[in-house]
This record gives structure tokens, C-alpha cells and sequence, in this order.
């Protein structure tokens, strides 16, 4: 394998695959225990006859809330100004190359815990919460099918034993 590309994330782009990088999971563990502090907080207020309670969920399930709601924003402004540059990529079977005018990194395959094909792009895991975003709008068919082929066939980090 030996391709090259040039492409330059989106701020949307950005949001979306720090979305999927996140995880679902996460997002609905915020909301899940906001909505019940802000139930607890209503029956506390309510029925109950806790308002000393109730101002202690309400508040904390309206913070979650926001919090829940903030997190991809506020992570996608932390590495905009690093990932949203123009940026030329080279993948070869040994590595994958992204060049930036601000940096250049060059990371071997067997780096990266595991990889993600989704519609949109690959996500190129290093740890649980950091990926390389590799837009699939940047390749052609025949580029994105061979990709698709490496990326299947690949033994990640995490797989092996």
C-alpha cells in the first residue's frame, strides 16, 4: 500500500468523529444520571417533602446536564487549531504519515490499538479517548476499498494477546 492524500477537517467533521470517539456510551451515562437526579430532585421537592434534598439534585442534574451537553463542543476546541489544518497523509504498510505545517507525525500500524471504518472516515485508535481522523472524502474508491482491505486484515495492539 502506498497512498497519498490531502484533505482538511471540518469543524463539523471534528464534532462528528469526536462524538464516535467518545462514544455513545459516555454521553448517555451524563444524561442517564441527569435525568434521574432531576427526578429525584422533583419527587424530593414534590411528593417527598425534601426541599434541602431537592436542591441538592436539581442543580447537580441541571450541571450534568449541561456538562453532557458541553463535552464534545469543549473537547473539539481543544485540538481544532492542531487537527483542523490542512493536512497531507501518506499510508504505507508500515505507517501512517500525516503532515501538517504546524507538525509532522509518523506512526507505525502496530501503534495503534485498534481502527474503526466508519462512512464518514477511519479513526486510527492510539488509546481509549485519542484517534487520528482519516476522512474518507479524501480518497478515491479504489483508495478507500484498498484501505478498507488493510484496515480489515490488520491484527491492532489490543487484539493481540
Amino acid at each position: 500500500m502506498d497512498i497519498r492524500a490531502e484533505y482538511e477537517l471540518s469543524n463539523a467533521e471534528l464534532n462528528r468523529a469526536i462524538r464516535l470517539v467518545v462514544g455513545h456510551r459516555k454521553l448517555a451515562l451524563f444524561y442517564g444520571v441527569a435525568a434521574f437526579a432531576l427526578v429525584a430532585g422533583g419527587l424530593c421537592y414534590g411528593p417527598f417533602d425534601r426541599p434541602l434534598y431537592a436542591a441538592m439534585f436539581l442543580p447537580l442534574g441541571a450541571a450534568l446536564a449541561i456538562a453532557a451537553t458541553l463535552l464534545v463542543p469543549m473537547s473539539a476546541r481543544q485540538v481544532r487549531a492542531q487537527v483542523c489544518l490542512p493536512t497531507r497523509a501518506h499510508l504505507t504498510d508500515e505507517h501512517a504519515e500525516f503532515v501538517t505545517d504546524a507538525h509532522t507525525s509518523t506512526i507505525r500500524w502496530p501503534t495503534f490499538v485498534k481502527a474503526v471504518t466508519g462512512p464518514e472516515f477511519w479513526l486510527f485508535y492510539l488509546n481509549r479517548n485519542s484517534a487520528a481522523i482519516l476522512p474518507r472524502r479524501a480518497f478515491g474508491p479504489a483508495e478507500q476499498a484498498e484501505i478498507d482491505a488493510f484496515v480489515a486484515g490488520a491484527r491492532w495492539s489490543a487484539s493481540r494477546p
